[in-house]
């Protein structure tokens, strides 16, 4: 839940919205951070939802709030916009459906050939977030912009992907924080954060933005006018958009938990990308669970994604890229005849890591679908990048080897995951033709 905060300054009001819960607060606090912090932050974005905000407000009965009730500044996680206003009393409210009504754009501290320092301004770390103004979306193309884990006392190494400590540098491999809740939803806000910023990707929302019920999911600014359309599928027990897997995410470290790997090798190839979110289904109002409209099911978010971003869009090649559960879910979209009969002069390669499906593919999709489906598992028998033949009467297309079970890593996880591995190999296959002609290139390699 996001929170908003009216707090009081002498005799000024100073409202400030901020993203994520400390570990050691329940849903329902509020977040305080020194109006030193953010008296200068102000953009047209927060403006306007100051605005709308401004119209709840009067309708609503002020109430005061002890501050001796509220987190301290240092354990407030990131900052997204700010701005002064002028009235008596406190405004608290989920932001979450206010928000999506303006689609802001957020940038972290950006990274320039110079030594980093503390803003004098704004009294802010480098680290920490703040909105962008119409000037910085003036900033050389040169400016690189890097998002930096926002906590004092950890850091994510951005070679190796893992959660450090920021003193000594060390890898962090107490269980009891690599087991934390709390610091997973970090780290997973950290990957969300970099997808926005360092990748430019833009939020959708189901059924639409600010509706009482509704999940959202990540595309390339270009997904719908690219000529080649990459599609994220990846369904989970806990999973959400960009995360491979929540268990590896903090164990295996970031490079190999999230999809940020291929996310940066599908825009360097020249992809458009669609990165689905099918594990949400619903939201908590109270003590009411609501189904999301269009969401209800992994299998209709993927339906209503196809319908309504991936079916419009102008790619002439889609290609799908599914782990786990996500196998069943594309080979059940691309298994309906409905949705064959458009997507077939348009289908581009299909993979698949560490899935099984239990659907059998239509006799007569068989042609169109087989020559462009290249499954990959891991296999202790057959070597790397070898074709392991198939075994089961629902296998569709070819199946690879991705190796051995990746080996312990000492802090109860793999050192290695199929994601990892097979990064190279799958976007050569989605440069080949099809599943074939990939198939003799990489034996030429072997």
């Amino acid at each position: 839940m996001r929170i908003l905060l009216l707090l009081s300054s002498d005799s000024t009001r100073h409202t400030a919205i901020y993203t994520g819960l400390p570990q050691s607060v329940g849903d329902s606090s509020l977040l305080y951070i020194p109006i030193a912090w953010i008296h200068d932050a102000l953009t047209w974005r927060t403006k306007l939802i100051l605005q709308y905000l401004a119209k709840i407000g009067e309708r609503l009965p002020h109430r005061e709030q002890s501050m001796t009730n509220v987190t301290q500044a240092s354990m407030c996680r990131i900052v997204i916009a700010c701005f002064k206003a002028s009235g008596h009393g406190m405004l608290a409210c989920d932001f979450d459906s206010v928000a999506t009504q303006f689609q802001p754009k957020y940038y972290m501290k950006q990274q320039q050939h110079k030594p980093t320092h503390t803003n004098n301004t704004t009294g802010l770390a480098p680290s920490v977030a703040m909105p962008v103004t119409a000037d910085d979306d003036d900033e050389d193309d040169d400016t690189r912009r890097e998002v930096e884990f926002p906590d004092p006392e950890y850091s994510i190494n951005r070679v190796s992907g893992f959660l450090c400590d920021c003193a000594t540098g060390a890898r962090i491999m107490d269980t009891s924080i690599l087991n934390s809740e709390a610091m997973l939803s970090n780290v997973i806000a950290y990957v969300h954060a970099r997808m926005s910023v360092e990748l430019d990707f833009v939020q959708h929302s189901i059924p639409y933005a600010g509706a009482p019920a509704s999940c959202q999911f990540f595309a390339s600014k270009n997904y719908n006018v690219t000529k080649k359309l990459l599609v994220f599928v990846c369904s989970s027990r806990g999973s959400t958009c960009g995360i491979w897997s929540r268990s590896l995410l903090l164990r295996s470290g970031v490079n190999v938990g999230s999809m940020l790997p291929y996310f940066r090798k599908a825009i360097d190839k020249g992809f458009g990308v669609v990165v689905l979110n099918p594990n949400v289904n619903s939201v908590l109002r109270g003590a009411t669970k609501l189904a999301i409209p269009c969401s209800s099911t992994p299998e209709e978010h993927v339906q209503h994604v196809w319908e309504h971003f991936i079916f419009p869009s102008a790619a002439h090649e889609i290609h799908f890229l599914a782990y786990g559960y996500g196998g069943v879910l594309v080979s059940n979209l691309i298994f309906n005849h409905a949705v064959m009969a458009n997507l077939q002069p348009r289908l581009g390669n299909l993979g698949f890591l560490e899935c099984t499906t239990s659907t059998k593919c239509p006799p007569q999709l068989q042609h169109s679908i087989g020559p462009r489906w290249v499954s990959w598992e891991t296999s202790n028998e057959i070597g790397f990048g070898k074709q392991i033949p198939n075994q089961s009467v629902n296998s569709v297309g070819i199946t690879m080897s991705a190796g051995p079970t990746g080996s312990s890593d000492g802090g109860g996880g793999s050192s290695s995951s199929i994601t990892q591995t097979v990064l190279d190999p799958v976007f050569r296959f989605f440069d080949a033709p099809n599943a074939y002609e990939f198939l003799r290139t990489e034996a030429s390699m072997s």
